[in-house]
């Protein structure tokens, strides 16, 4: 049996890595999934893991293990020994021979490029966030960000490849990072087995919204301003009102807004409730205003669009998310807005056509399944670990 590591340090373990684990486990592949220290990324107050690892764990060729660092770094020139103490934990615990390791983000691709130098394994890295050395946002989040940029620029050209949602992000981390060679697509996908139709009333139930209101769900962190959230929710028609679902972040004082227009909901759901909460949307919002590269370019590259579309949801967007509109050009399944006071009249222009918006967005969702999105990605992995000639 082929037997691959995958290494997530520093950033949040998702359902989305899980389904590239679960499809290479299928294949008869052995994955360790390994994950730990979670100082190097300020992820806006989530915890490192937003899922319950035992579901995977109990899967079979799937082992997760949490494998820490002996210490943290306190300074930068500490991320050496750092990386070097996990190395040396992972190859006294795992002593087996890999045929391929997986860096998700950073950190992870550092892991396993100082692995496969050593192991004389290839390595792949998962990229999914783009940070440039003037992002002063992340700067000012992510300790000794300097120090993992530049490892990442060292260690990525020796990859075999790097996965990456699009072409959008890969043409920016080539210009972070310098072009490092053939990049593999996988967009923030959907499992076709988990996708809900729009439709029930989990999101009412849950905030206490009457059944007959209709809602413009903002689902998981918070990217606007509290003037913008208040205004936005003062544009809506009748009877429309605006969730904040947002269990990592403040929520949005309604204080002084017409009942019912501003509904804020904190609570951390179960992986397995997520797609019921999304499909009792009436509408999808996106907001991720263009303050860096990153968010610019986050809209296609969100778990929150992913399950909107493939829900049958329309969606709302910020005018600066480019990428975004190309979708919405190709297949009319969501409007863009520039000014609070605009939300209300997209609304009532996809209520007008609201049919042909929400039959839009299912076909919009097709390229957000992973059975659809990853056949490129997996195709490659038969021929790189030689799965077809078994």
């Amino acid at each position: 049996m082929k037997r691959m590591a995958m290494f997530t340090y520093g950033y949040p373990v998702g359902s989305y890595q899980m389904e590239l684990v679960k499809a290479l486990a299928k294949k008869s592949i052995h994955i360790d999934f390994i994950y730990g220290d979670y100082f190097a990324f300020d992820y806006g107050g989530a915890p490192p893991v937003l899922i319950d690892m035992q579901n995977y764990s109990n899967l079979s060729n799937i082992q997760c293990d949490e494998l820490q660092a002996q210490s943290k770094p306190n300074v930068q020139e500490d991320c050496h020994d750092y990386l070097a103490s996990i190395c040396e934990s992972f190859t006294k615990k795992y002593p087996e021979r890999y045929d391929a390791f997986v860096g998700v983000e950073k950190i992870g691709l550092a892991i396993a490029a100082i692995l496969g130098s050593k192991l004389k394994t290839p390595y792949f890295y998962w990229s999914l966030e783009i940070y440039c050395s003037d992002d002063k946002t992340w700067l000012s989040h992510t300790p000794f960000y300097n120090f993992w940029l530049q490892m990442e620029s060292a260690v990525r050209k020796s990859a075999v490849a790097t996965i990456i949602q699009d072409e959008d992000r890969a043409n920016a981390l080539d210009n972070t990072t310098g072009h490092a060679g053939f990049n593999l697509y996988l967009p923030i996908t959907v499992e076709k087995s988990t996708v809900q139709p729009q439709g029930g009333y989990f999101m009412h139930d849950l905030c206490g919204i009457p059944h007959e209101r209709k809602i413009l769900l903002h689902f998981g962190g918070n990217m606007m301003s509290q003037q913008w959230s208040r205004e936005i929710a003062v544009s809506l028609p009748e009877p429309w009102t605006l969730v904040m679902h947002n269990p990592f972040g403040r929520p949005i004082p309604d204080n002084g807004l017409p009942h019912m227009k501003l509904v804020n909901s904190s609570i951390r759901l179960p992986e397995k409730d997520i797609p019921q909460a999304i499909a009792s949307a009436d509408i999808g919002f996106v907001h991720y205003k263009p303050i860096d590269l990153n968010n610019a370019l986050t809209a296609m590259a969100s778990a929150k669009t992913a399950r909107y579309l493939t829900s049958g949801i329309p969606i709302i967007a910020y005018v600066g998310t480019t990428n975004l509109h190309r979708i919405f050009d190709k297949f009319t399944c969501g409007l863009i807005y520039s000014e609070p006071e605009q939300v209300g009249y997209a609304i009532q222009n996809i209520e007008k056509n609201e049919k042909m918006f929400k039959s839009m967005a299912r076909k919009a969702g097709k390229m957000f399944l992973f059975e659809n999105a990853s056949r490129q990605l997996m195709f490659f992995f038969d021929k790189f670990l030689k799965l077809d000639k078994i």
